[in-house]
Formats: structure tokens, sequence, C-alpha cells
């Protein structure tokens, strides 16, 4: 049918393990408030990792938000699998406006 599970702000709120054991989870969005002390917060580095491997097992899309510099795309470098988002790559916009600078580009 194409319709699949996204749990968004993973790790906040009411998101739980749980939900990756009980759930067919296809993606998994790691909240933006784990990412900002990357690379130097050791707290914030141990959740993130583990929150990683254990998508890795269990195979949902894996997104992490918050991606706000080049050092903290770098500390995602290992984890492949991986999709980034954040202000590092870019700001939000109308969908006319990336069309645009995506046909500049080419």
């Amino acid at each position: 049918m194409g319709v699949g599970i996204s749990i968004d702000d993973f790790g906040t709120g009411y998101s739980s393990l749980t939900y990756l054991k009980y759930l067919p989870v296809s993606e998994l969005k790691v909240d933006q408030s784990f990412v900002g002390g990357l690379p130097d917060d050791e707290a914030d580095a141990a959740l993130v990792t583990n929150t990683l491997s254990a998508a890795h097992h269990l195979h949902p899309r894996t997104v992490v938000e918050g991606v706000e510099t080049a050092e903290q795309a770098k500390y995602f470098a290992p984890f492949s699998d991986v999709l980034l988002q954040g202000y590092f790559y870019d700001r939000p916009s109308c969908v006319e406006h990336w069309m645009e600078k995506w046909v500049k580009s080419r």
C-alpha cells in the first residue's frame, strides 16, 4: 500500500524504544537536541551512537535532524546508511526555490 511508520523527534517526548521493538517502523528521525553538542558532548555522542547502532540492526531508514556544522557532519561519516538534515546543508525552502537552485547547479 506504500504506507510506512515514521518516528519523528526520536529520543524525546513520547518516543520509545518499545516502538522500535513492536512496530514495523520504516523511518526513524533522531531529534536535533542530541546533535547540538556533537562532537564534544560525551552524553550526546553515546546516545546518538547507540541509537544509530540499534537502528542499523533494526533496518528503518534513519535521519539525523539538526546538523548545523561541518564538525557534526564529519561525526556522522562512519554511519554511511544515515541521512543528515539541517542548516549545514540548506535552510528550509519551498519546492519552487529548491528546484530553481537545483536547475542552476546542473
